[in-house]
């Protein structure tokens, strides 16, 4: 180290030196510039405060004149309200309303008042009838009654009266000052409406003395160092300024006896107060309210007291709710006539009277206060200049300058050596932490340059083992390396690849990243997002891919860093995962949650655009028996058939949706017209309708559609859900096969449905049912041939109920099948206890539904019933509607084969309600046909019934059957049937159905030729 080097610093090239004279420089330019910015924006600023000052001082004294102006107002309403709720006694009033109007130790301010009633509304026939009382000379309340005298001119036309119509309710109308024409004081007047059922009635009035007014505000002005005086909404004084001070110049009389004063009659003697008077006569803002002309014109037509001007301020006066409050203006005259000198002038607007309160003050007064206080912060602001600078001084060679001298010197000690040496600074501030953190790093690089070349050689096989293809591009865009998992996601060698544009693997470039930019050169930055690409393989197939970068910069080059995963597993799994979690699987439909989320959005977009939609609840019709029956794998495929046919009928934009089970839901958006779900509904039953062939098997499922609208029958998805359901519901208990539209009447049905239906699963369980037998005779010889068994419900609260209540309930709910179970265990049984009572024998008949006879379980659950109560198969008849047997043709056939083998005979009920075909007979092992009661009622008078009754009877003989008629109600149709050789006859005139005791008696007791029951009123429904 050269000796010359470590030689101090001279002073006037020293770091203190230049911090010391910047710092003088700074401050001398601060100070010049604040007392700048302080003459030229502080002079404003403390002008504004003074102004302020005054504008407060003017709104303190317009309150405290308020505050007089409220009592006025509020005398008045009080009056008003007397005169609305007194009755009308004149004695009453006369007593009341001085009482209110004699304020104690107001004298001075209030001098008279009264009430004024309307024609007619105080006495009918009666046009004037007024109370008013004024003060005497020595200040007694007088009442004074000319205004009532029939040659007085009245007063329902004053100028104080007739705005009065329109004042609102609880508020005060003020008259312009005038001179009393009794006492020669100068008042004004205030006048509120009385108003009874909404109805004007007439006015209380209370006049103010102004004498005091003038008094108040001539000894507030003095205090000011000015004046004060106020103008009404005319520009007519209320209290005049000092103008004896000044007296008009041709000597005539300042204020003339019974001449109201103002401020232009006033400026047209001094030309002084001419600048002063056209600021007061500026037109005050519009109310804004579009009743003002209409109100104006009303109070310019009703008296010749106001003209239209004077009507139009009235109006504005009227209408002034006081919302805004006080408005305040303010300006600066050159010269007062009064003061004699340039003056502040600060006007405010009192919203109920449209008073103007101005004061006027000297503005020499507020000059000097904004001298006198910038003189004392200038002087201020040098001083703290000077002192700052020592200080700061002081500070700098102590904490600045001298710890940078020995930092210096320590660093020169080691600055040719191969690791840095340490830095030696105490103290706990910046300087001694910069030396700390210094000493540090030097350790830091020691012991990171012993370690440089086993990291780059970790990253090399790291680089390697790395299962993403890691490929490094310079600032071309020219690939540098690439690792080995690149090499087999891309199928190329590196040495292919290198020198090689990046761009043959990914079509992107990476230099289009954003990495920031120092001078124009790219910054070295980390990877901070994953972009989604499609990659190039060799063999030319495209597959997706997930690139991050990062950037690297050297002091000569840069380098990019690219990292390529190939994502096109993960894509798929995602999209698997995706279809699992909103498709059903069975069908791929949308399934529960993806068609929830489409209608909310759906509904949303319905309310949005104001437009329709229907949404359409699906639930097939006999799924569970083909389910059952045939197995799940049928089931299943059976699902998918209806699946694919449901897609064929839907139009572009609907949804259907598979939500469970045989449960399906279609979406149907921006509908035209309600008709439009209903043709969409039938062709879905028309399409269902169709014979499926599955798995050998020839299938014939119906659909049930309940059918809800929206906006119209909801406006909430869930709601619409919900009542599609019900109208579903409703579709089956209709018949199924069908659809229903949602209704109101029909949420009540189903609501009371269900009820039912929890009761008679309630019912099972407690065993409430019994069976009722209903006789079947030869229709020859009345020879007892047999007994039907229909069940009953003996309700706890309802009593005996029917089976056509409760039958197709336990039908649509499954229920039916383990109530049909019981009905067979119950009617053997019956049957082996008749037997063992030594009662002639009769055939069984009991009714299938089509659940019971889809069952897999009938026939072992027959045999075993027969075997346990020992009766034989012939003596049980089943009874099967057509509709039970039309439902799968062969399987039908098949079951019945199988019972035909068992022993037990076969029926058709109801014959001719349903299918009535000639081709299913001949191939079905049926024994009867049982005519349905329809036809057989009347049948002796009925040309129609007797013609069908005809056929089928000839029919059935004819293809080797008995017939059995049910309905028979009396002796006509008895002897009828008789005749054309029926062969059975069951029904009223026989015997209503009858719990198996009774049945026993009516066997015992029976006559040999029965008689109508239905004649003698015992009739019951079966």
């Amino acid at each position: 180290m050269q000796s010359s080097e470590r030689m101090e610093v001279p002073f006037r090239h020293s770091l203190r030196a230049k911090l010391l004279v910047g710092l003088m420089l700074a401050l001398a330019m601060m100070l010049v510039a604040v007392l700048v910015v302080f003459y030229l924006r502080g002079y404003e600023l403390l002008m504004a405060r003074e102004r302020d000052v005054a504008n407060a001082a003017a709104q303190h004294l317009a309150s405290v004149m308020s505050k007089e102006l409220a009592l006025a107002e509020g005398v008045a309403v009080a009056l008003a309200n007397l005169g609305e709720r007194l009755p009308h006694d004149e004695a009453l009033w006369r007593a009341v309303i001085p009482g209110v109007l004699d304020l104690d130790g107001r004298s001075e301010l209030i001098t008279g008042g009264g009430l004024w009633p309307e024609p007619d509304a105080f006495t009918p026939g009666v046009a004037r009838r007024s109370f008013f009382w004024g003060r005497d000379d020595n200040g007694v309340m007088r009442y004074f009654d000319g205004y009532n005298a029939a040659e007085g001119h009245g007063y329902h036309g004053e100028e104080w009266y007739v705005p009065a119509r329109y004042q609102r309710e609880g508020h005060c109308y003020w008259s312009r000052s005038y001179q009393d024409p009794y006492s020669g004081e100068k008042m004004v007047t205030c006048t509120a409406a009385m108003h009874v059922a909404k109805r004007f009635v007439g006015v209380s009035t209370v006049d103010l003395k102004l004498s005091g007014l003038q008094d108040f505000l001539d000894r507030r002005g003095d205090a000011l160092k000015g004046y004060a005086f106020a103008i009404d909404r005319n520009g007519v004084f209320i209290t005049v300024p000092p103008i004896q001070r000044t007296p008009i110049p041709d000597g005539t009389q300042i204020v003339p006896d019974g001449i109201v004063f103002g401020i232009a009659d006033f400026a047209s003697h001094h030309a002084d107060f001419s600048a002063l008077a056209d600021f007061l006569n500026q037109p005050l803002d519009p109310s804004g309210d579009s009743r003002q002309s209409d109100i104006a014109h009303r109070i310019d037509q009703a008296t010749d007291a106001i003209d239209q001007g004077e009507a139009e301020r009235i109006a504005a006066q009227i209408l002034d709710s006081g919302a805004a409050g006080d408005s305040v203006r303010q300006t600066t005259l050159p010269r007062d006539p009064f003061l004699k000198e340039a003056s502040l002038v600060t006007v405010v607007r009192l919203p109920s009277s449209h008073w103007q309160l101005v004061v006027v003050q000297p503005a020499r007064l507020v000059h000097e206060a904004v001298m006198s206080v910038m003189t004392r912060v200038a002087w201020a602001l040098g001083l703290a200049v000077v002192v700052v600078v020592l200080l700061a001084g002081w500070l700098l060679r102590r904490t600045l300058v001298l710890p940078i001298r020995r930092i210096t010197e320590q660093l020169a000690a080691t600055e040719h050596s191969i690791v840095p040496g340490r830095i030696e600074v105490h103290g706990r501030d910046e300087l001694a932490q910069l030396a700390r953190t210094f000493n540090r790093y030097a350790e830091q690089i020691a012991e990171n340059h012993a370690d440089l070349h086993a990291s780059a050689e970790q990253f090399r096989t790291g680089t390697e083992l790395a299962h993403d293809a890691l490929i490094q591009v310079d600032d071309d865009s020219r690939i540098i390396s690439v690792n080995h998992a690149g090499e087999q996601m891309f199928g190329w060698e590196e040495n292919e690849l290198v020198g090689e544009e990046f761009k043959r693997l990914v079509p992107w470039d990476p230099r289009g990243a954003s990495f920031g930019e120092h001078d124009g050169v790219a910054a070295s930055r980390a990877a901070s997002q994953m972009l989604e690409l499609t990659a190039q393989h060799r063999d030319g197939h495209a597959f997706p891919a997930e690139v991050s970068v990062s950037y690297w910069r050297g002091p000569s080059h840069g380098l990019y860093n690219v990292q390529v995963r190939d994502v096109t597993e993960r894509q798929r799994a995602d999209a698997r995962m995706r279809m699992l979690a909103t498709h059903d699987t069975l069908t791929g439909l949308p399934n529960r949650t993806l068609f929830n989320d489409r209608l909310k959005r759906a509904v949303e977009r319905c309310l949005l655009e104001s437009t329709a939609m229907a949404l359409l609840f699906l639930d097939l019709d006999h799924f569970k028996v083909a389910n059952d029956s045939l197995g799940h794998s049928v089931g299943d495929t059976l699902l998918r058939a209806v699946g694919e046919r449901l897609q064929d009928c839907v139009r572009p934009g609907d949804t259907i949706a598979r939500l469970g089970g045989d449960e399906f839901a279609m979406l149907m958006p921006n509908l035209s017209e309600a008709a439009d779900a209903a043709r969409m509904a039938q062709r879905i039953i028309d399409c269902i309708g169709d014979v499926f062939e599955v798995d050998g098997h020839h299938l014939q499922i119906g659909v049930s559609i309940g059918v809800t609208l929206c906006p119209g029958d909801d406006r909430h998805a869930e709601q619409l859900l919900r009542k599609a359901d019900l109208a579903m519901y409703h579709a089956k208990a209709e018949g199924r096969n069908t659809f229903r539209f949602f209704t109101e009447r029909l949420h009540a049905e189903l609501v009371e449905r269900k009820a039912m239906l929890d009761q008679l699963a309630h019912a099972i369980v407690n065993h409430e049912f019994e069976l009722h037998y209903q006789p079947v005779l030869a229709t020859a010889n009345s020879e007892f041939h047999g007994i039907e068994a229909l069940i009953r419900w003996r309700h706890p609260t309802l009593g005996l109920v029917t089976p056509e209540r409760f039958v197709p309930l336990a039908e649509q709910s499954g229920l039916i099948v383990t109530l049909g179970h019981w009905i067979i265990e119950q009617s053997i049984a019956d049957l082996a206890s008749w037997d063992a009572a030594g009662l002639p024998q009769v055939r069984l008949a009991i009714n299938l539904s089509l659940a019971q006879f889809r069952d897999p379980a009938l026939v072992e659950r027959l045999q075993a019933a027969l075997a346990h109560h020992r009766v034989a198969a012939a003596r049980v008849e089943l009874e099967l509607t057509e509709t039970v047997l039309m439902h799968d043709l062969d399987d039908a056939i098949e079951i019945m084969a199988r019972l035909r083998a068992l022993g037990l005979g076969l029926a058709v009920d109801d014959f001719g309600t349903g299918y009535s075909s000639l081709s299913y007979l001949k191939r079905f092992p049926v024994q009867k046909l049982k005519i349905d009661k329809s036809f057989v009622r009347g049948v002796a008078d009925d040309k129609d019934s007797a013609a069908i009754c005809r056929s089928v009877i000839a029919l059935g003989h004819n293809l080797g059957l008995n017939l059995v008629d049910e309905g028979v109600e009396n002796l006509s149709d008895l002897n009828w049937l008789r005749q054309h050789r029926c062969d059975y006859i069951q029904g009223y005139y026989i015997s209503t159905a009858l719990p198996m005791p009774a049945l026993r008696q009516w066997w015992q007791q029976r006559p040999q030729e029965p008689r109508s029951i239905a004649a003698e009123g015992n009739i019951a429904i079966d």
